[in-house]
């Protein structure tokens, strides 16, 4: 299994000058996956981005949430048996926090709007996460692996 770099991004970015704001955006999987890592990537206001994975059974989660800081971007990676495991339909919800205020020391000038662009001072949201895409038969047989690994039943969620 080779893993894949999907970048889930968004370039509807309305960020007004002096005001907090936050962005979600949805990314439905058409495939299975075995997630490896996290890494936000945000721009100078950016403060906070979450993952969540809405499965097709109706069960939610929350996969990471991190600060972030534009000065000092961070890979995330999982321990083999806790990375996440999403079946195939499973919607991701990724929400970014901006903070385009006097108060956050990275934003030059505040008081002007901003959206997507590729100079440090506009913004970005960018998740980029190292995937390993399964069947349906690999994504069983790797829940099934880790239920057996762990020793005892685990809430069965999708099945």
């Amino acid at each position: 299994m080779r893993p894949s770099t999907p970048t889930r991004s968004t370039y509807d970015l309305d960020i007004p000058g002096t005001k907090e704001t936050v962005i979600s955006a949805l990314y439905p999987m058409a495939r299975a996956g075995m997630v490896l890592s996290f890494e936000p990537h945000l721009h100078s206001s950016g403060r906070r981005m979450c993952v969540e994975a809405l499965h097709p059974s109706g069960y939610q989660e929350t996969i990471n949430c991190a600060g972030y800081n534009h000065i000092w971007v961070n890979v995330y990676f999982y321990e083999d048996d806790v990375t996440p495991l999403l079946p195939r339909g499973t919607i991701l919800k990724v929400t970014a926090w901006y903070d385009n205020t006097a108060a956050n020391p990275r934003v030059i000038d505040p008081r002007n709007w901003k959206g997507w662009g590729s100079r440090s001072f506009d913004d970005m949201f960018f998740l980029n996460s190292r995937v390993v895409w399964l069947t349906d038969e690999e994504y069983e047989e790797e829940v099934a692996a880790r239920i057996a690994r762990a020793g005892a039943p685990t809430q069965d969620n999708d099945n």
